[in-house]
Parts: structure tokens; sequence; C-alpha cells
């Protein structure tokens, strides 16, 4: 009875590595070992059958043309070269007939073993035993498949993540959670005005009472820092009015209020509207003099003869 040996490499099982560290992780896995038939190592062609299996519940992770279950052999065979019994073969290497890449999911659990189906072409196809697990490198691809969400605050020591170590305009808006930077995480000075975008800071983002008047420095805000919202449709519809004019018109809108606006006395209380009339003096007109009232006639009374004048 003929028998098939399958002898391994001291490196068995890499992963495939390129030249630069930011390249995409492979899904490939470099697998070198040793066949011998009879005692004879076998020089030839040869065709194998791999797959990737749970080494704990036997389910089939993977397999050369995906159609291996629970462990069992795959439908189609590769075919590679063995000189003195040795080969290679770069598993997941679409490029080869009847290879599928490997996902990298693969990897999720801890003991991941690979079995191996060798056919020298007379003897058909029969299984290498044991199944070898696959070290380290194989969950290497792992690194290629965080999701974003994957990596959460509780997963990062504190202090991880430093400013030398984020990228310019990294972080945008659409990446921060609701309310996820407080006044206390905000540095004294880190936030200036040329870092903020034109209108970023709208009366809606702002909490109750958040701007007081000892936050906001002297001349901090002029007539023509402030929007242009409140004056668009009195003279003008066009975002691009000129701030010199909306500087006057704020000027002249201020003076027209303290104008319209009634100084009132705390003190006291409004007095009937009579009161403060004016009253209209008129100058003196020259009057005619009084009548004088006529003369009476005098009719002389008639005298009495005295006796002795007679």
């Amino acid at each position: 009875m003929k028998s098939i040996l399958l002898l391994l490499a001291s490196a068995l099982i890499g992963l495939v590595s390129t030249s630069t560290s930011q390249a995409q992780v492979p899904g490939l896995l470099n697998f070198q070992g040793r066949v011998v038939v009879n005692a004879t190592s076998f020089t030839g062609t040869g065709q194998f059958k791999f797959a990737l299996l749970n080494g704990t519940t036997g389910e089939s992770l993977w397999s050369n043309d995906g159609t291996s279950t629970a462990g069992s052999q795959p439908t189609a065979a590769v075919s590679l070269p063995v000189l003195s019994g040795l080969y290679a073969v770069l598993l997941g290497d679409t490029t080869l007939a009847n290879m599928t890449t490997i996902p990298a999911s693969v990897f999720a659990g801890s003991d991941v073993r690979l079995r191996v189906w060798f056919n020298n072409g007379t003897i058909g196809f029969q299984q290498m035993a044991p199944d070898q697990r696959i070290a380290a490198v194989g969950y290497a691809m792992l690194a290629d498949g965080v999701k974003d969400g994957a990596i959460t605050t509780p997963k990062l020591a504190d202090s991880a993540i430093t400013t030398a170590k984020l990228a310019d305009s990294a972080i945008t808006t659409a990446k921060l959670g609701a309310a996820s930077v407080t006044a206390d995480k905000i540095a004294p000075g880190a936030m200036t005005a040329s870092g903020i975008e034109a209108a970023a800071i709208t009366a809606s983002k702002l909490a109750t009472d958040a701007v007081t008047t000892d936050a906001i420095a002297a001349t901090a805000i002029a007539a023509v820092q402030l929007a242009l919202s409140n004056y668009r449709g009195k003279e003008t519809d066009s975002d691009e009015a000129d701030t010199e004019q909306v500087g006057d018109r704020i000027k002249r809108d201020t003076l027209l209020k303290k104008i319209n606006t009634p100084q009132r006395h705390p003190a006291r209380r409004r007095r009937p509207l009579a009161l403060h009339r004016r009253v209209q003096h008129r100058p003196p007109q020259s009057l005619p003099p009084p009548a004088q009232p006529p003369a009476k006639s005098v009719t002389p009374k008639a005298t009495r003869r005295r006796p002795e004048d007679r």
C-alpha cells in the first residue's frame, strides 16, 4: 500500500507582506511543505486541496474553491509544481485556478488550522496529517479589517491620542458626537477667531447664558461682525451687502430706538397728558380806553331870598 507523508519546512506559514508599511494588508498566506510518497520525495505536478478550519468545532472557515463544509474535502484542486518533495503556495492567491481569497474574518477565532489533501495523479487524494495550526502571522490580516466604530472610548487608554498624533483636519464636525466637546475639554486660548469658520456658531448652538459680558473682550464685537440676517429685507437681500452700510444702518436703528423710547423717571408717576401741554402765550393787545359816562346836566336850584335881601 502506497503512503504519502507531508513534511513541513521550518518556515511553514507566513503572511505575505509588502515593501511599504502603509500598503493594504493582502489576504494571502505563504504555505511551504514537503511530500514524500513511499519514502521517496515526489517530483512533478501535484494536485492539492486546502481548507482552513475552526480547530475546536471542525467548521470550515475557508477552502480553496469555497465548497468545503464541516472540514470536508473541497471539490476542485489546485495544481502546483513539486521539486524533490518541496512545494510552496500562496493561499488566497486568486491568480491560481480554483483559488479564492481569504477573508480576514477567518481569523476571528483563536484556533484556526490548515487541512491539506494531495494527489500524485495515480493514488487519488489523500488527507495529510496532522492539521497545521495557524500562528500569529495569519492574524495580522485583522489589522486591515478594523471597521468604523470598532475602537470605542473604553478601548483607549487615557492620553493615548495626543495632538501630535492627529493629522490636520482629521477630526471634523461630522465625526464628533453630540455634546462630546465640552468647555472643560477645551484649553484656554485653543479656539481663536481665525480657527472658527464664518457663521459656524449660531444662536441655536449656544446654551443659555453661555456668553456673558465678562467673557467678551472689549471691542470684540463690532458692527461689521454682526450677522446681516437681521437687516435683510430692509434695504437689500444680498449676502454681499457693504459692511459700512450695515454699520451705518445699525447705528441709525440704535439711535431711532433711543429716540422712540419714552424716558420715564422710575420714582414718578406719569401725569395726565393735559398737564404736559405747553400753554401758548399771546402778546397783549391794546385795548380801547374805557367809555366815559355821559355828562349830567346840572339844573341850578332856585335860591330863596331872605326877607332882608329884598
